[in-house]
């Protein structure tokens, strides 16, 4: 049990020592300030930081300023504290000060040094910043007229390609053409149909004189029978004798 209070004890006088620093630090801080403004002759101070910014410091910070009950027994040795550390700040104030200062002269030379060189510069590469500065217009001119000229380009090739699908087209249509005309197939076909046609005729020819000789040798034929029917007839007919009808029938159709 005694060593469990030892130690609550020791982390009381942890915390209460760094809230002690903590509060030395912002009442010379404080008494800083206050010097500095009055020796200063009440010049403004510029805030250095944003509104946002004070605003997370104070986040960050806000836990470690809660007032607690032990703390308040021990204000006399905080204020004496603070007195100290207060007059160790005044004591190497003007010295910081009389740093600063020069540092500042420091820097304002080297700003007034460094705008004198930028000025001569200036002056010394003033033509070559003309030059620059045409030649800058002289491109975006160039640019301009590129951009018309590509797409003016660009146009005449689409034509072009057109004109190319076109003459290919009417390339084709004249080759299938003369292929069309070339060809002799048709006329051959022609030919052979004529000469088939001059054959069949020749044979129907011969078919028609066949049969022309045999219709008039046949009708040839049926006079002479006919003739030769009629001269029996009538010498049947002075002879008396009756004529065979079924022989007359079948000379005629012989």
């Amino acid at each position: 049990v005694s060593t469990q209070s030892t130690g609550d004890d020791e982390i009381e006088d942890h915390a209460a020592v760094d809230s002690d620093e903590e509060d030395e630090m912002y009442v010379a801080g404080a008494g800083a300030a206050g010097k500095v403004q009055a020796n200063d002759d009440d010049d403004m101070i510029a805030p250095q930081v944003t509104a946002e910014q004070w605003q997370i410091e104070v986040e960050r910070v806000a836990p470690h300023l809660q007032l607690r009950a032990d703390d308040v027994k021990d204000w006399r040795a905080r204020i004496e504290v603070a007195t100290t550390l207060l007059k160790a700040v005044d004591k190497m104030y003007p010295d910081v000060k009389t740093m600063l200062v020069r540092m500042g002269d420091d820097l304002e030379k080297n700003r007034d040094r460094i705008h004198k060189r930028e000025e001569t510069l200036s002056q010394q590469f003033k033509e070559h910043v003309e030059e620059y500065r045409t030649k800058l217009r002289e491109l975006s001119t160039s640019q301009e007229l590129h951009n018309q000229a590509s797409g003016t380009v660009g146009g005449l090739s689409n034509d072009l390609n057109h004109i190319t699908e076109m003459l290919e087209r009417t390339k084709d249509e004249i080759n299938e053409r003369e292929a069309k005309i070339s060809d002799n197939s048709p006329l051959m076909q022609i030919k052979d149909a004529v000469v088939k046609v001059r054959t069949e005729i020749k044979q129907m020819s011969l078919r028609i004189g066949v049969l022309q000789h045999t219709v008039l040798h046949y009708n040839l034929r049926m006079t002479r029978e006919k003739k030769e029917n009629r001269t029996k007839y009538s010498a049947d007919a002075e002879d008396g004798e009756p004529e065979d009808d079924d022989d007359h029938e079948f000379s005629f159709r012989l």
